[in-house]
């Protein structure tokens, strides 16, 4: 979360050309944030349905605003998604969401009532002290506010301003989101709209609780199948807020979280032109080998990169000319919020779970039922544990089954062999 790679670049001054950006298949997938007529805007792309269009699941006019949807298709000359495969599910509490939320409740209680938080990058340097009210948190809360996708409810997200010359922020779990004073100092509004929303991203894409799935795969594949204990599970837990503050999230959701964090930006009426501005400011104020280099980064793309990326999106998804500007007027007068569908999904300081029923192998069970599966096990054994696989192959004396959850569990001569998660 403190470092940007520094590295001497230069940026294009081009966009890529409209022909070399139609007609890539690809496959996106995010959650449905936003809907315009016929269009749905998914993992900040806008998507488009077309007569042959096939449905696995939910019917396009049947998808609702916070479900997750799987897009396979092409990209249209105007930038402009045409969706070939849909695949949409309801967003329901999926493994470890209610413990990274019960793990953020916990940091940030702790913290209010310290009313400092503790510099991590350097042992022997003061605590630093936490704004909860003031004209800079407020400056804060009026550009959330217009950043929070319309389906969720602003309310749920609190703000805090930590005393902090570095350029720095971060957001938890529960919704809380942290910003180091200066940051707020050295940035306008479009400029910290970019980081804000790059921010909020991680939360509402679950971003910790995906990562720490991802700790427990690691586990449970170094001990085998299906023994991790509750200690190795307890410190997966743990390493949640310090993977937050020190953004250590994997390339893959830092890359989301920079596109989708355009689109909040947009629909918010703020500049995404400002973006590979930004990144430069940061290449410039600290360096390649300053201890905040890499922030907002992690394991993400080299600086030069990601500015890259950054110039692709404004070329598919922004080409007004404005990047947003035409948009600041609606903006203001709706707070950002151009959609009227209703507050459906939120974080919870109490972890309540969402309305949405959670699918059978989903929740904190799971972890539990992986943590059962014993080599040897048969096929109707682990279905018991596990649930009705999304679908089977049988491949000689080997039997795959493919759970929804991004993993699969195979057999040998009708034993449980392997439980192996898929890459995503």
């Amino acid at each position: 979360m403190r470092r940007l790679v520094a590295t001497v670049f230069c940026i294009t001054m081009f966009a890529p050309a409209p022909a070399l950006l139609a007609q890539a298949k690809e496959t996106i997938q995010g959650y449905a944030e936003w809907r315009s007529g016929t269009v749905l805007v998914v993992d900040g792309q806008r998507v488009r349905p077309g007569e042959r269009t096939r449905y696995t699941d939910r019917r396009w006019d049947a998808i609702e605003l916070g479900d997750e949807v799987k897009v396979e298709g092409e990209r249209q000359p105007d930038g402009s998604f045409l969706a070939r495969v849909v695949t949409a599910k309801a967003n329901g509490t999926a493994v470890f969401e209610e413990d990274a939320i019960d793990q953020a409740n916990q940091a940030e209680d702790e913290w209010l009532k310290a009313g400092e938080i503790a510099d991590d990058e350097e042992d022997a340097a003061p605590p630093m002290k936490i704004y909860e009210r003031g004209r800079r948190v407020d400056r804060v809360r009026a550009i959330v506010n217009r950043l929070v996708p319309g389906y969720l409810d602003r309310d749920a997200y609190r703000v805090y301003v930590i005393d902090s010359k570095d350029w720095n922020a971060f957001a938890m779990a529960n919704g809380s989101i942290w910003v180091n004073t200066g940051l707020m100092a050295d940035m306008d509004d479009d400029e910290l709209a970019i980081v804000l929303g790059h921010e909020l991203v991680h939360v509402t894409h679950e971003h910790l609780r995906k990562s720490m799935k991802k700790d427990m795969w690691y586990g449970l594949l170094q001990a085998g199948v299906g023994v991790m204990t509750d200690s190795d599970t307890a410190a997966v837990i743990a390493a949640g807020i310090s993977l937050v503050r020190e953004n250590k999230y994997s390339r893959d959701l830092e890359d989301q979280a920079d596109r989708v964090g355009l689109r909040y930006a947009y629909e918010a009426g703020f500049d995404t032109s400002v973006a590979p501005r930004l990144w430069r400011r940061f290449d410039e104020k600290y360096g390649s080998e300053d201890k905040v280099t890499n922030y907002l980064l992690g394991d993400h793309s080299r600086a030069v990169d990601r500015v890259r990326k950054l110039d692709t999106q404004i070329a598919l998804n922004y080409r007004d000319g404005a990047g947003g500007r035409m948009r600041r007027q609606d903006a203001q007068s709706t707070g950002g919020r151009t959609d009227p569908e209703p507050a459906t999904r939120k974080p919870s300081r109490t972890a309540t779970p969402t309305t949405a029923a959670p699918a059978p192998a989903e929740s904190r069970s799971l972890a539990d039922a992986l943590a059962s599966l014993k080599k040897g096990m048969t096929p109707d054994e682990v279905v018991v544990l596990l649930g009705k696989p999304v679908s089977f192959e049988k491949i000689g004396d080997r039997l795959v089954l493919h759970y929804e959850d991004d993993f699969d569990v195979q057999f040998v001569d009708g034993r449980l062999y392997k439980v192996k998660p898929r890459s995503s």
